[in-house]
């Protein structure tokens, strides 16, 4: 399936809910302050109306974008993936299992951080009556975002998109969403 294909079905399940919470709307690491190692949002010139996941699934991307690095080959790394976004597996299992993973600071940072997330993410969606199915579709946006925005090369993304992509459903019709072209 094509990038814009699985995006397209990611919105159309997120649509429904667009507005539904209220979210910063700019959520990136110069956006975030640590005051007594607690973290402080600023600049809230983009809040408003949003999708209850989109700040949390952002913040997620910003760190794995920053601290996930290949350092396993890509079937491995795909099934660190899907322990995180789709088994719900802890971090110290994770990392447990995969050796090369923990040695490195940054990289299981960013495996604590996306199981953190996850939790959080999925507390939230329950509070709005939403699921897995709308935490994988968001991230799904957001992956792709990184992909054919900022790092179009990111074999981390792609990995990603290939573990959530088969569980974003594919029955609706397929617009592409807010200007979205239909090529790759």
């Amino acid at each position: 399936m094509k990038l814009s294909e699985l995006v397209a079905n990611a919105m159309t399940v997120l649509e429904p809910n667009a507005a539904r919470g209220v979210i910063h709307g700019d959520i990136h690491g110069r956006n975030i302050l640590v005051l007594d190692r607690s973290p402080a949002f600023i600049d809230f010139a983009y809040s408003g109306p949003g999708h209850p996941l989109e700040d949390l699934v952002r913040l997620d991307a910003i760190v794995r974008s920053a601290a996930m690095r290949m350092l396993v080959d890509e079937r491995t790394m795909q099934e660190i993936l899907k322990a995180i976004y789709i088994d719900g597996t802890t971090a110290e299992d994770i990392l447990k299992v995969h050796p090369a993973i923990a040695a490195s600071p940054l990289t299981g940072l960013a495996v604590r951080t996306a199981v953190k997330v996850r939790e959080a993410a999925l507390k939230v969606a329950e509070a709005h009556s939403l699921g897995l199915v709308d935490l994988l579709s968001m991230t799904c946006v957001v992956a792709g975002n990184i992909l054919t925005a900022r790092n179009p090369g990111s074999g981390i993304e792609r990995a990603l998109l290939s573990i959530v992509g088969p569980h974003i459903p594919t029955d609706r019709l397929l617009t592409p969403p807010h200007g979205l072209a239909p090529t790759d």
